[in-house]
């Protein structure tokens, strides 16, 4: 709604009006006082307040709501590190664990312990030697994978040795996480 100028109405004095004539000489017409309550500043002082800012409240609820909102999303972010981890050593184990089932029917044995990254990452034999000139198997993967929990890509027999990232078992072909956590209630052990 623009702004009219302020405009006053004016009559002139006679003896007649008496010593209060300078009073009523200007006097304000009803658009006027209007004008008057609705503008801060104008003389008169309006029953409603106007603000410029946030009340101390006002802002107290903002920083609430935003507390609220970061509580829901902060453990979501710490939820996908802890699934993304999950999900590569899911990954891992199929990989080894199918490249192991593939080096079992091709040489009709498991590979040992003792030569395990050698047979699974090099030319082998029929009868399981590493022969990296004239290999007719494998290599089976480029190199083992490490745990995506501990970071170790070391094997092992002794499922109590968790610094180390796998455990394998060359009688069954059982190979396994052996970094002795639990996440979300479920031993890495048991994908």
């Amino acid at each position: 709604m623009p702004r009219r100028p302020m405009t006053l109405t004016s009559r002139e004095s006679t003896e007649a009006d008496g010593p209060d004539s300078m009073v009523s000489r200007f006097m304000p017409t009803e658009s006027t006082q209007r004008t008057r309550m609705l503008r801060p500043g104008a003389g008169w002082r309006p029953n409603v307040m106007f603000r410029k800012g946030f009340t101390l409240v006002e802002l107290l609820i903002v920083v609430i709501i935003l507390g609220i909102l970061a509580a829901i999303v902060v453990p979501q972010f710490s939820d996908a590190s802890t699934d993304t981890q999950v999900s590569s050593l899911r990954t891992n184990l199929q990989t080894m664990r199918g490249q192991i089932e593939l080096y079992r029917l091709q040489h009709g044995s498991y590979p040992t312990l003792a030569n395990f990254v050698d047979q699974m990452t090099k030319k082998t034999d029929a009868d399981g030697t590493v022969n990296t000139t004239s290999g007719k198997f494998g290599p089976y993967l480029q190199a083992i994978p490490a745990n995506p929990l501990n970071n170790s890509a070391e094997v092992t027999s002794n499922a109590s040795e968790t610094a180390k990232g796998w455990y394998y078992n060359q009688d069954t072909g059982l190979f396994r996480a052996n970094d002795g956590k639990t996440i979300n209630g479920v031993a890495t052990n048991t994908y």
